[in-house]
């Protein structure tokens, strides 16, 4: 298991959303 503090998984969340709106 990954552990990542809310902050990095917020981001990364952002990042992934970020990515699949463009990719849309």
């Amino acid at each position: 298991m990954l552990s990542m503090d809310f902050k990095e998984v917020s981001n990364f969340n952002s990042l992934v959303h970020k990515d699949i709106v463009t990719y849309l």
